[in-house]
């Protein structure tokens, strides 16, 4: 059923693109992520996004985004980053460096407040009261040392004009102000102002009250203030050295109601307009919710999986909560419950560079950007299934996908098409491989096996050490190979093993020295054929049909290629100039041709380019591009009569349970093609008839039998022919 929809699918593709498109790349939209730093909320269903690339609309209750600021791509237009409060005479906030904004909506257009003393260089926190008096607090350099360097102070900026003229807040009566780099506005106007210490004012800033924190240890004027929230009670929080304080109307002095109750304080918080209050630990990430100011809290234990590096979170009416990741992470997670269940908000937005992709044999795209999203559709829809940030992916030949976990907690598994994930902690695995015999082995530095689909894991006695990173790979005739070095202090080189990992040798055959040379290996998931990349001072690629008995050099490559991969054919392609241009190696003039290039604009360096089921090209960048080129012979949409009988590798290979396999035919004959195990006995016979010339493909379904090798022959008139499949259950 997949590969039929996937067929319309591609069809449809080639129906609505543009027949006059030059450009051989395209965008497919996903997967979606943002840097994104906060949301502001117009109404129930209307929010505005900021993210380090612009400010994003939604109307439909974050479902889907529109950029509304700035109106060119390649603006630089300031982008505002937090917080936006809104007066009278319109929406202020601070730049990512801290520069000072006004906008008349917060759609735009954002500019520089340019009516700011000459002094101030650097902006923390905004305000505004009751009266639309607007607060703001700043950096300031007033003159050089005897060093000849820039003395700093904090001040205390306010504007009685909308920002037409600004005055500096003096401490009571001229003296010092004390620094201060966060505000919170209260019932009445009550001023809260702090950094190291925290001071109140009740008449607009003439005068200032020192506050104290009370605590386990005793009375203290040190509270390390990085936030200040305000409840509609009245209740003031802060966010300090202690964690999660309070201070109610009718209190003399702060108290510590943090969570943790002190030990892994809080170092982020947020109050929603219901008061409900939300913290994230600083150790574990954890978040916590408190529905009584603080007395009690509830640990939400439902965030998403793999979720860690956490920047911020925003918290609206009727249980909204926003959760902002690090950078190179999307954002925003939203929950509309409180806290118990979180999605993605992102769709509409590509802002997160893809730093691995992997296909599976059922055609999904996995990618990786900060998370880990999947596409089951080419690219036209995605769906985050983990916050995961994983910087190397691998995939088994049947579809098992392992995803370092970026932290260091260990390799995320998954079974399923990328769905769900499950954490192998402390395990490192950079690439894992199915052998012939149903096992796996993964380079972890040193090889492991695992015997349960990588439940468990044990290292192989006597095995070799595995350069850092290389890839391992099992080709068709169930030879694995692996880089790395047959003794300690010994010089690297391309290892094989024939017994499933047991022992290892060498490839003496190599045409190469591999010792003063990077190598990288490459397998053609249909032929089971290997590419060798190395280079010295130039690269140069080697190919094997013979498990490594033979080496047959590639064109000399041309400059800038940052990936190589089989394509349709078993033909050999190359992606150079940052994935501007797609080649393919003309093996008979030993040269490289041009398949497609484009566009240029605005693209970085790509890394990973795989070759998708459907015939169509997959591309990681900023987002997943899509070959608009499909090589349509794969689907016989214009189908010509094959030269030769032919009996293609099955595809996927090893399979669980189904796989294709496909054949061809010059002119009408009697066919049979039989399943055999290994012991020589027939399994099923797939085809027993007369069939016309042509192309045809037939399914396999080996969900009766147990995992092992398995043989399929074709005889056709006078010509047979066999090949061997693997089933991994």
């Amino acid at each position: 059923m997949k590969s039929l929809l996937l067929l319309i699918l591609t069809a449809l593709c080639l129906l609505t693109r543009n027949a006059d498109a030059q450009d051989f790349w395209e965008a497919t939209g996903g997967p979606p992520g943002a840097y994104a730093f906060s949301v502001y909320q117009e109404s129930f269903t209307d929010y505005y996004l900021t993210t380090y690339y612009g400010v994003f609309h939604s109307q439909d209750s974050c479902e889907s985004w529109q950029k509304v600021w700035p109106e060119s791509e390649h603006s630089n237009a300031p982008v505002p980053f937090l917080p936006i409060v809104e007066s009278e005479g319109g929406y202020w906030s601070l730049q990512f460096n801290s520069r000072f904004l006004h906008a008349p909506s917060v759609a735009g257009p954002w500019s520089f407040v340019e009516s700011l003393p000459d002094s101030m260089d650097r902006f923390y926190d905004i305000s505004v009261d009751s009266e639309n008096r607007i607060f703001v607090t700043a950096r300031y350099h007033s003159y050089r040392d005897s060093c000849g360097c820039y003395v700093y102070g904090l001040v205390l900026l306010i504007s009685e004009d909308e920002g037409q003229t600004w005055g500096v807040i003096t401490w009571n009566q001229g003296e010092d102000i004390p620094p201060f780099e966060q505000l919170a506005i209260g019932p009445n106007d009550r001023i809260y102002a702090g950094y190291d210490n925290v001071y109140v004012s009740e008449d607009h800033g003439l005068s200032w009250n020192q506050e104290f924190l009370s605590h386990p240890y005793g009375v203290t004027d040190h509270f390390g203030i990085e936030d200040f929230e305000v409840a509609s009670n009245g209740y003031v929080f802060g966010l300090g050295a202690q964690g999660v304080l309070r201070r109610r109307p009718f209190d003399t002095c702060w108290t510590v109601v943090d969570p943790e109750d002190g030990y892994d304080q809080s170092f982020l918080m947020s109050v929603s307009s219901q008061d409900i209050i939300y913290a994230i630990d600083s150790d574990d990430r954890s978040l916590w919710r408190s529905g009584d100011y603080g007395d009690s809290w509830i640990e939400l234990t439902t965030m998403p999986t793999g979720i860690v590096a956490i920047r911020g979170i925003s918290s609206f009416y009727k249980g909204e909560v926003f959760v902002f990741c690090d950078e190179n992470r999307p954002s925003p997670w939203h929950s509309q419950d409180y806290g118990q269940s979180w999605q993605l908000d992102a769709n509409g937005i590509v802002q997160s560079f893809v730093t691995e992709m992997v296909i599976t044999p059922q055609g999904t795209i996995i990618a990786s950007n900060g998370s880990l999203a999947r596409s089951e559709d080419l690219g036209a829809t995605w769906e985050v299934t983990a916050a995961i940030h994983s910087y190397y992916l691998s995939i088994t030949a049947d579809g098992i996908v392992f995803a370092i976990d970026f932290f260091g907690r260990g390799t995320w598994r998954s079974t399923d098409d990328g769905m769900t994930w499950q954490l192998i902690p402390e395990m490192h695995l950079y690439e894992v491989t199915r052998t012939a015999s149903g096992n796996l082995i993964a380079n972890a530095s040193q090889l492991l096996r695992s015997t349960d689909s990588g439940d468990s894991w044990t290292p192989i006695p006597d095995s070799p050490q595995a350069v850092y990173y290389s890839e391992i790979t099992t080709d068709l005739n169930g030879v694995i190979f692996v880089v790395g070095w047959e003794e300690p202090g010994s010089e690297p080189k391309l290892l094989r093993s024939l017994d499933d990992g047991d022992s290892w040798s060498s490839v003496e055959t190599l045409p190469f020295d591999i010792d003063s040379t990077s190598v990288m290996i490459h397998r053609d998931d249909i032929s089971g054929n290997l590419i060798i990349r190395a280079w010295d001072e130039i690269m140069h690629f080697y190919r094997t049909l013979d498990s490594g008995e033979t080496w047959e050099e590639l064109p000399q490559p041309l400059t800038g290629i940052s990936d190589i991969l089989y394509g349709p054919n078993g033909d050999v392609y190359a992606v150079g100039d940052g994935g501007y241009r797609l080649y393919r190696a003309n093996l008979l003039e030993h040269s490289w041709e041009v398949v497609g290039e484009g566009p240029y604009e605005g693209y970085e360096d790509s890394r990973d380019v795989d070759y998708h089921p459907s015939g169509y090209f997959f591309m990681a960048k900023t987002g997943v591009w899509r070959s608009t080129d499909l090589d349509l012979s794969i689907f016989n949409i214009t189908p010509a009569i094959p030269q030769k009988v032919s009996l293609h590798q099955s595809y996927p290979n090893p399979f669980n349970p189904v796989t294709t396999i496909s054949f061809e035919l010059p002119m009408t004959v009697q066919v049979s093609l039989v399943v055999y195990n290994i012991a020589g006995q027939e399994v099923e016979t797939l085809v027993n008839e007369q069939r016309p010339a042509g192309t045809f493909n037939v399914s396999f379904d080996g969900s009766r039998l147990s995992s092992g090798m398995y043989f399929y022959t074709l005889n056709a008139g006078a010509v047979t022919e066999t090949r061997k499949m693997v089933l991994v259950k």
